[in-house]
């Protein structure tokens, strides 16, 4: 099932190795790829500050996702298949409503407290594994939710 595509790629692989190089080399190509960060002397306290919530929030957003299934199946092992996926429903409903609640709200208020909702929905979330159960672990969901909308709304 998989050697079709292997092959298709060892093809392709062949074909750009021995195809000419249709852009003339300039000075300095290779330093012009090395990533740089700048930002103006009075916008970095307020892009620190921004940026914390937002490496918070997708942190706790990689943490989710490759976990939630598997700490459902863990905390209610009879539960149905989908019980997994309805997690991820429970954070994606929460941040649109959280959207809608907050439309109104000033930008920093809501990052503010987007940042505040992070470590009671990690906490929420891994309380799940010391029988607290289910309701726990969608609890931890929806404050994910409610904290990944209100952080984000500050980037916009």
């Amino acid at each position: 099932m998989y050697a079709v595509p292997a092959v298709l790629f060892a093809v392709q692989t062949a074909a750009v190795t021995f195809t000419a190089e249709t852009a003339r080399p300039h000075a300095g190509a290779l330093r012009s790829l090395r990533p740089g960060l700048a930002a103006p002397p009075a916008a970095r306290r307020a892009l620190l500050l921004a940026d914390t919530g937002v490496v918070a929030v997708w942190a706790l957003g990689g943490f989710c996702s490759s976990l939630w299934p598997a700490l459902v199946r863990l905390v209610a092992p009879g539960a149905p298949q989908a019980a997994g996926g309805m997690v991820f429903f429970t954070l994606t409903a929460a941040a649109a409503l959280t959207v809608w609640a907050l439309r109104r709200t000033a930008p920093h208020v809501a990052a503010t407290g987007g940042s505040l909702a992070v470590v009671p929905a990690t906490a929420s979330t891994l309380s799940g594994l010391h029988d607290a159960g289910l309701p726990a672990v969608y609890g931890g969901a929806a404050l994910a939710g409610i904290a990944f909308d209100a952080v984000s709304r500050r980037c916009v």
